[in-house]
């Protein structure tokens, strides 16, 4: 008895053992730890280096680290990037809130990978460490301003938050070309579906041309009967000819002898 397309591609990926290693992604508190605890290690940082920054660095005053690749310049960004947005500054807060939120929800529904959890723990870490600025500084709730002081040639100033946001952004992009998935059960349980289908596509298709092979072959038999029959009919009527014309041969010789 021949397996089913199921058993059969179940079979398969025991053998391999591939799907099998591919499914032992993290659960789903463990995901969330580690993006949280990320996150609360990248606003540490932020904060103790921006208060480093505030008192070590005076305002708008460069400090080459190296040359000119790499300097400290302290300023205040109540904007975005380039200072855009600094008329907004609600707004700019909102949209922040909104990011880590989504980051945040997106952890606990479908993320099971340690690199998705790693790369949207540091988007949580950076927008949570510049939404304590916007929150909590002066001038007032929703309107503080952010600490800036690491800059690069043309490249507007930053922080570590901004770091951890564009690395997690990075990230997540390389993820998505190389094709890491953030549930790798999920993914498995699409492909199994999909190799289950194409498995009973095929099986039905095998079973079709099979069965119009079959009707093929009984259709050529019941030709070849026909084709017997028609070859058997004349010769009967060719003997049922003989048999007549001996019989008036011999009636024919029958009447030659008599006197």
């Amino acid at each position: 008895m021949s397996p089913t397309p199921s058993a059969a591609a179940n079979a398969g990926r025991d053998a391999s053992g591939v799907r099998r290693v591919e499914r032992t992604g993290l659960s789903r508190t463990v995901a969330i730890v580690v993006a949280v605890v990320l996150a609360a290690v990248i606003v540490v940082l932020d904060q103790l280096s921006k208060h480093w920054a505030e008192t070590s660095l005076a305002v708008l005053e460069p400090r080459a680290v190296v040359g000119e690749l790499l300097q400290f310049r302290l300023l205040y960004n109540s904007g975005a990037a380039w200072g855009m947005g600094s008329g907004i500054t609600p707004v700019v807060t909102l949209v922040q809130i909104a990011i880590c939120i989504g980051a945040l929800v997106y952890v606990v529904r479908s993320v099971r990978s340690v690199p998705w959890a790693l790369a949207l723990g540091c988007i949580v870490g950076g927008a949570l460490g510049n939404i304590h600025d916007r929150i909590l500084r002066a001038p007032s709730p929703f309107h503080g301003e952010v600490v800036d002081f690491i800059e690069l040639p043309h490249w507007p100033v930053f922080n570590v938050a901004d770091m951890a946001v564009v690395v997690g952004a990075v990230l997540i992009v390389l993820l998505g070309v190389l094709g890491v998935a953030s549930d790798p059960a999920a993914r498995d349980q699409t492909a199994d579906a999909a190799e289950t289908s194409a498995a009973e596509t095929a099986a039905a298709d095998t079973s079709a041309v099979e069965a119009s092979a079959a009707a093929d072959g009984a259709g050529e038999d019941a030709s070849g009967s026909d084709a017997a029959a028609d070859t058997a009919a004349p010769t009967g009527r060719e003997a049922a000819d003989d048999q007549d014309a001996m019989g008036d041969h011999g009636v024919g010789s029958a009447s030659e002898r008599r006197p």
